[in-house]
């Protein structure tokens, strides 16, 4: 016996104790147990049999100490070993008392690399204590070239299975009655190498041992068949026959196959035979001699042993006593009868009764009025000329029986290949449609179709003849279908159409429901047809001049202003009702608005004393100069007549404003000192004059603040409407991803504006964008609904329900944030109902909004920078206590402009300086810069 590589095993069978590797037993069963060490995952013992077949053990679940492996009683095992897919080896074994075997050194014993070839290390030669068997040694070399190191397992296989081993196992020992050693096997033995040799005794003579046909494997690694390297002529065919050529064969009754060996000069002609059952079954010993054992077919094969896997078959028909054929039954695939002219047809034969012993037919054809082939052998009939032919089956069992039956050739069918179909393609509800079908080609065999009508929008019926009758508007799909079977159809939408609805009215509007247009611009026209059901409600535009001139795009409706007086616009309804509807229109000359107003006179006046201004308003030809006279009081006051009369009320400066009526927002300033008198009787009424301050520089909007208190009041976020730490929390995640996902966003226009430091912060906030042109546009104007989206998203609003009662911002691209600053009472729309968001916002509505925001009422306005432009502002007070807060600067000149619509640049300033009053947000705006 030998080592067989686990750790710790020994191996029980049901009558003999016994270890496996070297040594040879016939057995059912093995119980290996481990005691202490166990396989890697990647390692497996297996048991290998002479013919080289082997058994792989099962794996030791947890907790479990043995496994038993189920084997094959009739097949000897020879030996085994570990493998772990790379190298196989085994390991060394040591034998205690009681038949117990203890593996050790598994690791030890392990190869480094697997098996690359193998050669001679000496001329066989005789056993010296074995007569009749010669010792083959073996050098083993690994995949590097070098001898393979510690116990390589190798197996060596012989394709002539009578090929005899013997056991040179030294530890195999007969232990009584309780085991019997076996000293030799046939086909295989298993070894192993030692110092990188490997020896096996096989039984032969020194002059027949190279002819051997020897295998060597290690594990389930191949090696080598030439193993002795000599050049031998291996076989290449091998031809299987048998005596007589006989190809049928008697249960019971014996057969001597042959092997015909190719090339005649191959080395090794023995063979190996086997037999392949089919639906029959025989036996056939190793001379190759077959015998029947039940009724069918078995396939014969030879194997050449040279070790090349050549091989050779032949079919062999096993029956029993002879039963002839006594009826054939003739029918075609599918059992049709007929067949096209050209085609093929599967014919079958039915022989009776199922057990005849010869069941094979021969197929023939007899030509009646029409003609055709089959094939002798396999039954397949090809059709010729149109007629009946007879199709004969007869047995090849010599009883002669002949089955048949007729079969009848048509003329080739031409398929439709095409259908199309034309006619209109609408009708009226309630009325019919003939719709044409044309088949392709005109020689179709069969031209006849079957009509029918799919349901869309609409719905319809359709005749056997191809007449529609629409029953609901809407669209339907007729097919034709071709009912040759070629499966082809042809499909037309057709339309159905409620009956005609004439228009009997038309309204005409303009945009706006304006009356006038100023020449040379452009209005559009609107029609409404009545009723609303009118099957067409297009029109047809047109003017008809009065005292003006107009033209209009007759498919648009969008009219051009010519000449000043009134025109006629008419929409005629396009559906041949006749109906015309009109409206009229007075074009007006082109306006020119005041482009400027320049103020002269003197600059003083006494207190009490009057003092008229002058206005020049430019162009000459503007259409309305008329002018609206005010005063805007300074450090002292004034005031002033419809025709510019200015008197002088108290001591100090004034501001005489001229403002064009014409709605062009232009106007005209001058300053006025007015005077006291010095009280002197020797001025003779011409008092003394005080020089006037010289004014401040003129500044940009917000660019550099005007001086401010040396302590900015304190102001605080309004509780109510403003929640400090969630806008300091948004704003602080706005500038985490604005610090995570870093832009350099530099607008063509904003690098030397004043406010591009404060664009750049709400920009990288997210709060606003630039245009696709990368400008910024800091200048241009913002509307309501801009700056409401700016406080909504930087103050973090939203509206929870919906209070938005304003009638023009339900559909606004901004009515979320404006719904949300109604709701939070930042604002509440125009008395009419409106929010107007597209309309620009001034800067004392900018203020109107940040006062609802921050609490400025405590604010002390001593300080406040004295706007002259303020005293007639509808909300002066708030615009002192922002500019008292820091908030504003005013626009230069000491005004503050605050009906002028407010610029893109002067929103962001105003909010980062209302965002500035709080600590903490300056802290986090300053980090953002």
């Amino acid at each position: 016996m030998k080592r067989f590589s686990t750790r710790n095993l020994f191996l029980v069978s049901a009558l003999i104790l016994s270890l496996l590797s070297g040594c040879v037993i016939n057995t059912n069963q093995v119980t290996i147990n481990f005691n202490s060490e166990r396989l890697s995952e990647t390692e497996h013992a297996y048991i290998r049999y002479s013919n080289g077949d082997v058994v792989q053990a099962p794996n030791l679940l947890q907790n479990q100490n043995n496994v038993t492996v189920a084997t094959n009683s009739t097949q000897p095992i020879v030996g085994g070993y570990v493998s772990d897919g790379v190298v196989s080896w085994v390991p060394n074994m040591s034998y205690g008392g009681g038949g117990y075997v203890t593996v050790s050194g598994i690791s030890a014993s392990k190869p480094t690399l697997p098996v690359g070839y193998v050669k001679l290390n000496n001329s066989p030669e005789n056993a010296p204590n074995q007569p009749g068997y010669i010792n083959v040694t073996f050098a083993v070399y690994d995949t590097d070239g070098e001898l393979v190191d510690d116990r390589t397992e190798i197996f060596a296989h012989s394709a002539d299975t009578a090929l005899t081993f013997y056991n040179i196992d030294p530890n195999d020992l007969s232990n009584g009655d309780f085991y019997k050693r076996t000293n030799t096997v046939d086909e295989g033995y298993s070894w192993y190498t030692v110092n990188g040799l490997v020896t096996f005794q096989i039984k032969s003579d020194i002059s027949e041992i190279y002819n051997a046909p020897l295998s060597l494997y290690s594990g389930s690694q191949f090696i080598t068949n030439d193993p002795f390297h000599k050049k031998s002529t291996p076989v290449a065919a091998i031809n299987v026959g048998s005596v007589g050529d006989a190809s049928s064969l008697l249960i019971g009754d014996t057969l001597a196959m042959l092997a015909d060996i190719l090339p005649v000069e191959a080395s090794y002609k023995k063979v190996k035979w086997s037999v392949e059952n089919g639906t029959g079954s025989a036996t056939i010993s190793t001379s190759g001699v077959l015998t029947g054992i039940s009724a069918g077919t078995v396939t014969v094969k030879a194997t050449a042993i040279d070790g090349n896997t050549v091989y050779g078959t032949k079919t062999i028909k096993i029956h029993g006593p002879i039963i002839p054929v006594q009826t054939i039954t003739v029918t075609a695939e599918d059992e049709v009868s007929t067949i096209e002219s050209g085609k093929t047809l599967q014919m079958y034969a039915v022989v009776a009764p199922s057990d005849a012993t010869n069941q094979e037919v021969a197929w023939s054809v007899i030509d009646g009025t029409g003609t055709a082939v089959i094939d002798e052998e396999t039954g397949e009939l090809t059709a010729g000329n149109s007629g009946t032919v007879t199709v004969q089956a007869t047995a090849t069992d010599e009883s002669e029986v002949v089955g048949s039956t007729i079969v009848t050739v048509t003329a080739a069918q031409v398929p439709v290949s095409s259908i199309t179909l034309t006619g209109d393609s609408s009708v009226l509800v309630g009325q019919t449609l003939t719709i044409d079908a044309t088949v392709a080609p005109a020689h179709a065999t069969d031209k006849s179709i079957e009509w029918s009508v799919e349901d869309g929008t609409g719905t319809a019926t359709i005749s056997t003849s191809g007449v529609l009758t629409g029953t609901s508007a809407g669209t339907v799909t007729v097919i034709a279908t071709a009912i040759d079977g070629s499966a082809v159809f042809g499909t037309k939408t057709i339309e159905i159409n409620e009956p005609a609805i004439p228009v009997q009215t038309i309204s005409v509007t303009a945009d706006g429901e304006v009356t006038t247009i100023e020449s040379g611009k452009k209005l559009q026209m609107n029609a409404v047809a009545a009723p609303s059901n009118a099957t067409n409600k297009a029109v047809a535009w047109s003017v008809i001049d009065g005292t003006g001139t107009a033209v209009i795009d007759e498919e648009t409706g969008e009219l051009t202003a010519g000449n000043p007086g009134t025109v006629t616009v008419q929409a005629t309804a396009a559906d041949e009702s006749g109906v015309v509807g009109s409206t009229i229109l007075t074009i007006t000359a082109v306006q020119i608005p005041v482009a400027s107003i320049t103020l002269t006179g003197n600059s003083s006046v006494l207190v009490g004393q009057t003092l008229t201004v002058d206005a020049t308003v430019a162009p000459a030809h503007a259409t309305d100069k008329s002018i609206e006279w005010s005063i805007e009081n300074g450090t002292g006051t004034a005031t002033i007549s419809k025709s510019g009369v200015l008197t002088g009320v108290s001591a100090g400066t004034v501001t005489v404003k001229a403002t064009a009526a014409d709605g062009s927002a232009v106007y005209g300033t001058k300053t006025v000192e007015v005077k006291v008198s010095s009280g002197s009787g020797d001025d003779h009424g011409n008092p003394t004059l005080t020089p006037a301050p010289t004014p401040a520089p003129t500044t940009k909007p917000e660019a550099t603040p005007e001086p401010k208190p040396t302590a900015t009041p304190e102001v605080k976020f309004d509780q109510n409407v403003i929640q400090v730490e969630k806008v300091i929390s948004s704003l602080n995640k706005k500038a985490e991803e604005a610090k995570a996902n870093p832009t350099d966003v530099e607008f063509k226009d904003t690098n030397s504006h004043w406010a591009g430091a404060t664009v750049h912060i709400f920009v990288k906030l997210g709060i606003v964008n630039g245009y696709e042109d990368g400008s910024f546009h800091p200048n241009a104007s913002i509307t309501r609904a801009e700056f409401a989206t700016i406080i909504a998203k930087v103050f973090d609003l939203s509206a929870m329900g919906d209070k938005n009662k304003l009638s023009d911002v339900s559909d606004h691209w901004a009515s979320a944030s404006i719904a949300a600053l109604i709701e939070s009472g930042i604002i509440s729309g125009y008395e009419d109902g409106t929010f107007k968001p597209n309309k620009e916002i001034s800067r004392a509505e900018i203020i109107s909004i940040i006062s609802k925001i921050i609490d400025l009422k405590a604010v002390n306005t001593a300080s406040a920078p004295a706007f002259t432009d303020i005293d007639g502002a509808w909300n002066k007070d708030q615009i002192k206590q922002a500019a008292a807060a820091g908030i504003i600067n005013g626009a230069g000149d000491g005004q503050f402009a605050p009906n002028k619509p407010s610029s893109r640049a002067e929103a962001l300033t105003i909010v980062l300086h209302t965002l500035q009053t709080n600590a903490d947000l300056k802290a986090l705006l300053e980090a953002i810069k």
